[in-house]
């Protein structure tokens, strides 16, 4: 692989991975939440699903058309 693509994917590879780490207390927190059935949760089901979809579409980047020249999926509003 050309060295440039190698750099390129590693810093998306590690804006992606900053991304999720970002994202990580608020899946613990809404599953701690859930857990011990609290009725108003900090985020929303639909919240929560928009913010799963995004972590999956991270996750997925590597299967992008372009890889490594692509862009980070845009976060939700909330985050």
């Amino acid at each position: 692989m050309d060295p440039r693509i190698s750099q390129s994917a590693d810093s998306l590879l590690a804006s992606r991975d900053a991304a999720l780490e970002k994202t990580r207390p608020l899946v613990e927190r809404h599953q701690d939440e859930r857990y011990i059935a609290i009725a108003l949760t900090t985020l929303t089901e639909v919240q929560m699903q928009e913010l799963i979809r995004y972590r999956l579409n991270l996750r997925n980047i590597e299967r992008l058309a372009g890889y490594p020249n692509v862009e980070l999926p845009r976060a939700p509003a909330f985050v």
